[in-house]
């Protein structure tokens, strides 16, 4: 049978302190500590939201805006036909509008040339659908924010813990 060890045995009180802080390490870290939900998804910038603000009064903290889409301006009945076929008049990320090459004139007296009235229109036309080009690209942008943001809103709606949401302003 082991030897029994005096309470006031330095080794004994040395092994027991040593025992006591480890339980305790143990026990401190066993607990699930502040976790990350959202972890490995990137940071939403919300500046680039066209609508933001902060609306305290109505007990929001966040009030987002979602721009509504204009529809593309369809071409003049003028232009018909000289559009170049490689522009697609709903694709604000394709190819900008541009007039086709005019038909060779038939008498063979040299080439043929846009008329006045056509370039006219066309200036017009194009300048309205470049600036709703932009609004596009725009508002796709903000409908990703909005996509990713509802992701996380889906995402945190899934978890039991608590969440913290961090927010910075600058």
């Amino acid at each position: 049978m082991p030897e029994l060890l005096s309470p006031t045995d330095a080794d004994l009180i040395d092994r027991t302190r040593r025992l006591v802080t480890y339980l305790r390490f143990v026990r401190r870290n066993s607990r699930s500590g502040a976790r990350d939900s959202l972890k490995g998804a990137s940071p939403l910038w919300l500046a680039e939201l066209l609508a933001l603000q902060a609306d305290p009064e109505q007990g929001s903290f966040l009030v987002l805006e979602r721009p509504s889409l204009v529809p593309y301006p369809e071409p003049p009945p003028g232009l018909a036909g000289w559009l170049s076929p490689e522009f697609v008049a709903t694709d604000p990320w394709g190819p900008e509008p541009s007039l086709r090459e005019p038909p060779h004139d038939r008498s063979g007296a040299g080439d043929a040339e846009v008329p006045d009235h056509v370039l006219a229109v066309f200036a017009d036309w194009s300048a309205g659908w470049s600036e709703w080009m932009k609004q596009q690209k725009a508002a796709q942008t903000a409908d990703d924010l909005f996509a990713s943001l509802k992701k996380m809103i889906e995402k945190a709606g899934k978890n039991e813990h608590e969440l913290v949401l961090g927010v910075g302003a600058g």
